[in-house]
């Protein structure tokens, strides 16, 4: 430390970068199905159940993915990534308003592909930011106008102006390129017209006061007849702070896109350009748009979209979460979709207004002529056994490749209700051999708002409930802790109810059950993986080692261009010890001290002269992760006088 003399406060430089090792999330899970609404393909975070629905929309007939997510946030889960997929063919509802010319002149869309676009009304309305008029002498070329005042005037601002002359009333629509306050200065992009191009061109006689006011116009978006937003004060002009297509762009929750079909068209015509509230179309009526054509992407669903396709610069279905490094967790419960009619349902009742607050609701969408848009009823194929076991594959070898998050594989649905027999989902796990994924039996039955075929239950893949302790698991005791004997939430049954001798057969071969316990609720009563492999039989066991995995390749980024000496190798064994005794005193490692629980080596035993000269860096690092007390046995016997009893815990067989 250096020696200071002079009373004094002095600055030091210290080097934070050769942070201590921390243990990272395990509880981030993944999604991938169908959804009504929300961007194909992407990943997106959410937190929340009600996120969920505000951007992927609700329970939908032809899709589990909803329920999973919603069964994951019920049961402890706290952030998960949703991918929605759908078949290339899916399209996005749309329509367009038509300007004073009578031309296409705004094509709104809904803000992703579905049929629920095609409940999208928006209203078009005008508007007046402000209006003024000409004072005074101006300038004689028609470049600006000086005028009364400049509030509510802006850059990029369309104003139309009127004269009055012997022949009646004439207008034109010019854009501001600048504003002077001071002297009252409105500056055109294109001068106004002082001489006639042709017979009846409008000139305006500068001598004579002109009547100033901005065009502004707005969007009112309804969904299912029902306000949702209003985008006010829009302009067409790209240089305007409201330009329409920003506007709404710039609004995380908009249920619409729009597109400007004359932008970068010279010169502009905005007199023609600006869109009419009193045209008509197959779609536009008294000013409201309906968009249609919207469709889900079911009919040729495909193994393709639910995996994505390798060799492509565009990341589908599986291959969509790659980049997603949180994830811990994946599950695909959409791959046992059924077809399922749709719900019966009355129409919407006209919707409740306010008549000082709320605007008089839009007309009932005009049914289309035949033939403009395609038949929008649509069902999901019925995967057969081959094409699901294809994506589960392809979701383990996923989980392979990625090393740092595990596949939470659904069974087969039962064959009939009257069908119980385990013979089913065990000749389903014969398929799988690795630790990098869990498979968990039966089916359960949740509430179903849609009420199905009349039925107040709706059976689901299991996946979503799992991922949902698991994440409770690690969150609330650790990942260490096997995500087994606790309660599931939001459900009302199995759809096979599993006994003892049952799970006596399923445990076994690692089939995790799924129970209803007298007196103890719905359980998970199973821990294992799908592997072979003795040393990774557990699922908190596997998980542990990609954490500490994880933990040590993203923390140990520093070393990289590190000198290879004695004192790097000594603060690296330092560095991952420190790690690993935490973990031990946490309960993760076995061992009545750290020395029984781990060991690390890093030094020239394992790093040769010519290991280093080449560059080489090794650590060897090992653990001894705690594994379940599987089977407890309780052993009560009797000695002279006394009871005893002798309880003997992690006997495997």
């Amino acid at each position: 430390m250096p020696s200071y003399q002079t009373p004094g406060v002095y600055f030091e430089w210290a080097d934070s970068t050769r942070r201590g090792i921390t243990a990272i999330r395990t509880d981030i899970a993944a999604f991938i199905g169908l959804a009504e609404r929300g961007p194909l393909h992407r990943p997106l975070p959410i937190e929340s159940w009600r996120q969920f629905q505000a951007m992927f929309g609700q329970f939908v007939p032809y899709g589990y993915l909803a329920y999973a997510v919603k069964a994951f946030f019920e049961n402890g889960g706290d952030r998960c990534f949703v991918v929605r997929i759908a078949a290339p063919d899916a399209a996005t509802a749309a329509g367009e308003f038509l300007g004073m010319d009578g031309a296409p002149t705004l094509r709104l869309l809904a803000a992703s592909p579905g049929r629920w676009g095609n409940r999208v009304q928006v209203r078009l309305g005008t508007g007046l930011a402000a209006a003024t008029q000409t004072t005074g002498p101006q300038p004689t070329d028609g470049s600006a106008s000086v005028v009364g005042g400049t509030v509510g005037f802006a850059v990029g601002s369309l104003v139309r102006l009127f004269q009055a002359n012997a022949s009646g009333v004439i207008s034109a629509v010019h854009e501001i390129t600048a504003i002077d306050p001071v002297f009252r200065r409105l500056s055109w992009a294109v001068p106004l017209k002082l001489v006639p191009a042709f017979a009846g061109d409008p000139v305006f006689d500068l001598t004579q006061p002109i009547d100033l006011e901005t065009v502004t116009f707005s969007l009112s978006v309804y969904e299912q007849r029902r306000l949702v937003k209003i985008y006010a004060d829009l302009s067409l002009s790209p240089a305007h702070e409201r330009y329409v297509v920003t506007a709404v762009a710039s609004d995380p929750a908009a249920a619409i896109s729009v597109i400007d079909l004359h932008a970068g068209l010279t010169p502009p015509q905005w007199a023609g350009w600006l869109p009419d509230v009193t045209a008509t179309s197959s779609q536009l009526e008294a000013g409201v748009l309906s968009l249609q054509c919207g469709t889900d992407g079911l009919t040729n669903l495909s193994v393709t979209d639910f995996t994505g396709e390798t060799g492509l610069p565009e990341r589908a279905g599986l291959r969509a979460l790659e980049i997603v490094d949180e994830a811990a967790l994946v599950a695909v419960p959409d791959i046992m979709i059924r077809p399922a009619p749709p719900p019966a349902s009355a129409p919407l009742p006209p919707p409740t207004l306010d008549p000082c607050l709320d605007p008089p609701a839009p007309p009932a969408p005009t049914p289309l002529p035949p033939g403009l848009c395609p038949d929008v009823t649509e069902q999901p194929p019925a995967f057969s056994d081959s094409e699901i076991l294809t994506v589960q594959q392809a979701l383990i070898r996923h989980c392979e490749s990625q090393a740092d998050r595990v596949a939470l594989l659904d069974p087969l649905p039962a064959a009939s209700a009257a069908a119980i027999d385990p013979s089913r989902v065990l000749q389903w796990r014969q398929q799988f051999d690795s630790s990098f994924a869990a498979l968990y039996y039966p089916w359960l039955l949740v509430v179903d708002p849609l009420r199905l075929g009349g039925q107040l239950v709706r059976p689901i893949p299991p996946s979503g409930h799992v991922a949902g302790l698991i994440a409770r698991t690690d969150l609330s005791l650790g990942v260490h802790v096997a995500p087994a004997n606790s309660l599931l939430a939001w459900m009302q049954g199995f759809t096979e109810p599993v006994n003892e001798a049952w799970q006596g057969v399923l445990n076994p071969a690692s089939v995790n059950a799924l129970r209803a316990l007298p007196g103890r609720g719905f359980r998970v009563f199973g821990a294992r993986t799908v592997s072979s492999n003795s040393q990774l039989r557990f699922v908190n066991v596997r998980r542990t080692l990609l954490m500490i995995e994880k933990a040590l390749e993203l923390s140990l980024q520093w070393l990289v261009f590190e000198p290879n000496s004695d004192t790097l190798r000594q603060s690296i064994s330092l560095t991952v010890a420190g790690f690993l005794t935490a973990l031990w005193q946490r309960g993760a490692l076995v061992g009545a001290g750290p020395e029984e629980a781990f060991f690390v080596r890093c030094d020239a035993g394992n790093n040769p002269a010519d290991q280093v000269a080449l560059g080489r860096l090794v650590i060897d690092v090992g653990v001894a992760i705690v594994r379940p007390a599987e089977f407890v046995v309780v052993r009560v016997g009797r000695t002279e006088d006394e009871l005893t009893l002798t309880e003997l815990t992690g006997v495997v067989t």
